[in-house]
């Protein structure tokens, strides 16, 4: 008998206003705050998403940070029906964040580092990948913008989503 596979995904964008990274505490050039500075992430958002088909739901939960790890899943949702999903691991070691995707259960060939946050937004880069070369996350007020680039703002994918309950 075969089981059915959750299908969670997570969204990866927002508009943001690149700020100026937080100095590290140790000397080094990664930016200070490591996980404990994603908690405006956490918790349960949606929006929408456009489609050729039209437009349908994006739901992304985030759990809270721990000394080390923050999980992550999104999942686009049209017509009823769940066409896209992805989960996302943020994970913190020797004083590096680094955000890796799993879209569609598979790992990303690419781990996104996190290269700049400040009170409200971060901001992950991997210059290598081909698209999206930047995925950011900025809390605006209610919202949640979550933005995917290609690193020159010329190519770009953004959601906004709001507090939903965490069914």
């Amino acid at each position: 008998m075969k089981t059915a596979r959750p299908a969670f995904v997570i969204l990866l964008t927002a508009p943001l206003l690149w700020g100026p990274a937080l100095p590290s505490t140790d000397g080094s050039d990664r930016p200070a705050g490591g996980l404990a500075g994603l908690d405006f992430m956490t918790g349960c958002w949606q929006g929408t998403f456009q489609a050729e088909r039209g437009s349908g739901t994006i739901e992304e939960h985030y759990t809270s940070p721990s000394d080390n790890l923050m999980l992550g899943t999104t999942r686009y949702i049209l017509e009823g029906r769940t066409v896209m999903w992805e989960f996302s691991k943020l994970e913190e070691s020797d004083g590096e964040v680094v955000l890796t995707p799993f879209p569609r259960g598979q790992r990303s060939e690419h781990d996104f580092r996190m290269t700049s946050v400040s009170e409200n937004e971060v901001l992950f880069e991997t210059p290598e990948h081909d698209f999206p070369k930047r995925i950011s996350y900025r809390r605006d007020d209610e919202s949640l913008i979550a933005r995917i680039d290609d690193g020159t703002d010329g190519l770009v994918d953004e959601w906004e989503m709001k507090p939903a309950p965490c069914d």
